[in-house]
């Protein structure tokens, strides 16, 4: 399983937990959230900083699927 899909995993159970839909737009809501986080986390260490590359891939692919979906 890579970073990324562990990333995916977490955050749709997430969403179900809490009663949101599973949406592009919640998708993305979430991931800049989580990665709002890590950038306040002060904290330097190489598996963060692949999680970190992982999420921003993520969240640079929800964003353009969005960008194709609006007019």
């Amino acid at each position: 399983m890579t970073r990324r899909d562990e990333i995916v995993d977490w955050m749709l159970t997430e969403l179900q937990a809490h009663g949101f839909d599973d949406t592009p737009e919640n998708r993305l809501a979430f991931l800049q959230g989580l990665q709002q986080a890590w950038e306040e986390d002060t904290d330097v260490e190489l598996e963060k900083i692949l999680y970190q590359i992982a999420l921003n891939g993520e969240i640079i692919v929800l964003q353009m699927r969005l960008r194709r979906l609006t007019p």
